[in-house]
C-alpha cells in the first residue's frame, strides 16, 4: 500500500484530529500483523503556516495553563490559536 504523506502534510490539523480520535494501544497488545491506515483527510481545506517568536518564559507559562504535558513551541501555538479562534470567532 502507498502511503501520501503530502497529502497530510498539506493539511497537518485535519491530520492531527484525526489521528487525535484513535485510541492508545499498550505494547503488549499490538499484534505483529497489525494494519495500518491513514485517515482520509478533506482536500478542499487550504492551509497556511503561522510563526512568530515570544519569550520561552512566556510560553512555558503558557503551556502550564493550557495544561499541556510535555509541550512543544509549536503545540503550544496551535492551542492558543484554537482557544483564540474559538473565543473571538466562536465558530
Amino acid at each position: 500500500m502507498a502511503i501520501d504523506t503530502n497529502k497530510r502534510k498539506k493539511n497537518k490539523q485535519a491530520a492531527r484530529a484525526a489521528e487525535q480520535r484513535t485510541s492508545d494501544v499498550t505494547i503488549r497488545d499490538l499484534k505483529e500483523s497489525q494494519e495500518f491506515e491513514l485517515p482520509e483527510l478533506d482536500d478542499d481545506i487550504e492551509t497556511v503556516a503561522i510563526q512568530f517568536e515570544k519569550p520561552k518564559e512566556q510560553v512555558d507559562a503558557l503551556a502550564e495553563a493550557l495544561d499541556l504535558n510535555v509541550p512543544s513551541a509549536s503545540e503550544v501555538g496551535r492551542k492558543a490559536f484554537d482557544y483564540a479562534y474559538d473565543k473571538e470567532v466562536g465558530e
